[in-house]
């Protein structure tokens, strides 16, 4: 359910259409405490999975102490820091 609903809003807000497919969305799910990263076929073939993985728990860990802000603050420096390396501005 979480993940359908994470791939809805990756194509509703057009992140599949950027020029290089780079596309990234962190998405969360409050309520359940629930985090999914869907990134497209440009930056998922270059970034290594437990990259993902480490920003999914560190927004979940932080869902679960009620500090979401912190919890997406923690996801997009890691997410943030991989993708500068490897698509710089």
């Amino acid at each position: 359910r979480v993940r359908r609903a994470a791939m809805q809003q990756f194509l509703a807000h057009g992140l599949h259409v950027t020029e290089a497919r780079t596309g990234v969305l962190i998405f969360a799910a409050l309520a359940d405490h629930q985090v999914e990263v869907v990134a497209d076929e440009g930056v998922h073939s270059c970034v290594m999975t437990e990259v993902w993985a480490d920003a999914v728990a560190a927004l979940t860990g932080a869902l679960r102490r009620n500090r979401p802000v912190e919890g997406f603050e923690q996801a997009i420096n890691l997410c943030g820091g991989v993708l500068a390396e490897r698509f710089p501005p």
